[in-house]
């Protein structure tokens, strides 16, 4: 099972409450609609490429997406660094840091998803949604083609953080050299939306969900439409019995993402407060075929127990059955 902001976890363990293992994200399947013409078909690969080796922890090929020289360009700009000086800060601070922008923040289960490529008037943007240990956070990727024509991130916007990596590294790297020269300021109007995504989770675990609703509107101004965003709207909706208002917007977040498992889970715990076992059927029949969910023992499960009953579930068993035996 993939994870899902921590102040989730309700749902997970008290009304999905039926062993499940699940291979991590899923493979991506490409489609036309995927692929923004405004990146190109190359980019377009760099980044779901990145993606990918990210939620396989491939170490390498996290390190090989970044372009260490433009990055330090970036920090080193109009000091006095060595050359010396420079690969030392590269090969130690900006190493270490890139690593635990996702390995490290990621844990063991975390996964990051690609939500948008962008062009400005900056080049090119690759938006992540990031969920792991430490719960919601976005990285806005700047990429850029060096002189070989790879392609490669040149930079990092971390929202929790509130700044470019580079940003972030060039201050690490002036208090290194102990210089009085200023270190960069936080681009402006970022403060709040760090501290958004940083008190989401508090929020939600005490149940504030007025506040929690106004932090996901003011993430959504800063980072743009992102499913996982409505997921978490369905999910305060439900747990202030909104039953009907939850259902629609899960639907709306599975419409805009379908392979997003915690729309579905929430859509599942929706359907369970609505008695909807019909729907309820649907969403485990999704859960065990796209995401690997093992449901033997769902007849055991306390939470299930009114669903085992109904109708629905026996045409869900014979159906599975079937399934099954081809």
């Amino acid at each position: 099972m993939s994870p899902t902001a921590r102040c989730l976890a309700p749902i997970l363990f008290a009304v999905l409450a039926v062993p499940s293992i699940a291979s991590g994200p899923p493979a991506f399947t490409p489609s036309p609609e995927d692929s923004p013409s405004l990146a190109g078909a190359r980019l377009f690969a760099f980044v779901k490429h990145f993606e990918r080796a990210v939620n396989q922890r491939d170490s390498r090929a996290i390190s090989n997406a970044l372009d260490t020289d433009a990055m330090m360009d970036l920090v080193c700009e109009a000091l006095d660094v060595s050359a010396e000086q420079r690969r030392e800060f590269a090969d130690g601070a900006l190493r270490s840091r890139w690593s635990a922008a996702y390995l490290h923040r990621l844990g063991e289960d975390g996964h990051i998803k690609l939500v948008r490529v962008r062009d400005d008037s900056g080049g090119s943007h690759a938006l992540y949604r990031i969920v792991g240990d430490d719960g919601l956070d976005y990285h806005d990727a700047v990429l850029g083609v060096d002189d070989t024509g790879r392609i490669a991130i040149v930079d990092l916007y971390v929202f929790t953080g509130g700044e470019m990596m580079s940003q972030t590294l060039r201050r690490l790297l002036l208090e290194h050299m102990d210089s009085d020269r200023p270190a960069p300021p936080a681009a402006p109007g970022t403060g709040t939306v760090a501290a958004d995504l940083a008190g989401l989770d508090q929020l939600m675990r005490s149940r504030n969900w007025a506040d929690a609703e106004e932090a996901v509107t003011r993430i959504e101004e800063a980072v743009g439409d992102d499913p996982y965003l409505d997921t978490l709207r369905a999910y305060f909706l439900c747990e202030q019995g909104s039953f009907v208002r939850a259902a629609e917007t899960a639907e709306r977040s599975i419409s805009g993402e379908p392979m997003l498992e915690e729309a579905r889970l929430v859509r599942l715990r929706v359907a369970l407060a609505q008695r909807d076992y019909a729907e309820v059927a649907h969403c485990l029949t999704v859960l065990e075929r796209d995401f690997q969910w093992n449901l033997d023992s769902i007849a055991d499960a306390p939470a299930y127990a009114r669903f085992v009953r109904s109708p629905s579930c026996k045409m869900w068993f014979a159906s599975r059955e079937t399934a099954l035996a081809r």
